[in-house]
């Protein structure tokens, strides 16, 4: 058998494999929680560049998959899921076009479907073949490392976050190690399917960004109006707020870093806007907002599920 019918056939068996659920190998962050958004992160050695490898995330919450710190997706709120629903859901992405010469660094940014615990958290498959022809696959397991993110979830359905704790090198190769730990292996022998979803029609996206019509000062507060109504997130540039500044957007609550021109806004969790109040602590001043943005997030009509 020629090595590319030996590559096909692991491609077709290991997908299947996924689909149906067999001896899911998951991998989750050791100090569990309900909220925590949890950054995933490995990096892969070999011998040249692969000519062609693929990635299959499979999840029970939502995830961000990037490869040599690229994002992966155009999309967002990756995979597409129902409120309340947690079944595993696996997506495989060609990553052929990210990938360099001698390392690969595949990171995963994943945050639970809603607050709740599921030791299912990711399950992670990178393979493909090598110039000479040569197949590899390998699992996420022990050897991954991970670390709790600077967002978290709120039970009243928005999100926290800590922008002192912001990491820009989080899933690139020499990113810093204080802090992170080797993630738990869960095996799963259960039977259960697994939902698979194409690549195109994985989740939402953003189809307009746009400003306020008005605002409107109440004391130490700001409401702002966007005119119609709209299904997504809004969007803050802050200037001059202060380190440790706590201010509160419409359900997503920031904890400011102090930087110049600090941007904000929700990353797994979508709601209904229309006036936006806008408020924080008693370091809080208006004048330190300098945009208030409108990012409309619609599904997409292509999608489809596979069992």
């Amino acid at each position: 058998m020629s090595r590319w019918a030996m590559f096909l056939l692991l491609v077709v068996s290991w997908q299947g494999a996924v689909a149906q659920g067999f001896g899911t190998q998951w991998i989750c962050d050791p100090a569990l929680d309900d909220t925590s958004q949890v950054w995933f992160r490995h990096t892969y050695v070999s011998r040249g560049r692969p000519v062609q490898a693929f990635v299959t995330v499979e999840s029970t919450g939502s995830f961000d998959l990037f490869v040599n710190q690229r994002n992966v997706s155009t999309r967002v709120l990756i995979p597409c899921r129902r409120s309340f629903d947690d079944r595993p859901i696996a997506i495989t992405y060609d990553i052929s076009r990210f990938l360099q010469r001698d390392s690969n660094t595949i990171a995963v940014w994943y945050s639970p479907a809603w607050p709740h615990r599921n030791t299912r958290q990711l399950a992670v498959s990178y393979y493909g073949w090598m110039a000479d022809g040569t197949p590899f696959a390998f699992k996420a397991g022990e050897d991954w490392l991970c670390c709790k993110s600077n967002r978290s979830l709120t039970r009243a359905g928005g999100e926290r976050v800590d922008g002192r704790r912001k990491c820009q090198k989080w899933n690139a190769v020499d990113a810093p190690i204080v802090g992170w730990m080797t993630t738990n292996v869960i095996l799963h022998d259960d039977s259960a399917f697994v939902a698979m979803q194409r690549t195109v029609n994985e989740a939402a996206k953003v189809c307009k960004i746009r400003r306020q019509r008005y605002f409107d000062l109440v004391g130490d507060s700001v409401y702002y109006d966007f005119g119609r109504p709209f299904r997504g997130w809004v969007r803050i540039t802050l200037r001059g707020a202060k380190v440790g500044e706590r201010i509160s957007i419409d359900g997503l609550e920031y904890v400011c870093n102090g930087e110049i021109d600090e941007q904000v806004c929700r990353k797994f969790t979508i709601t209904n806007h229309r006036c936006v109040l806008i408020c924080g602590d008693s370091d809080f001043r208006p004048a330190q907002i300098q945009k208030a943005e409108a990012i409309e997030i619609v599904p997409d009509q292509r999608r489809s599920y596979f069992y």
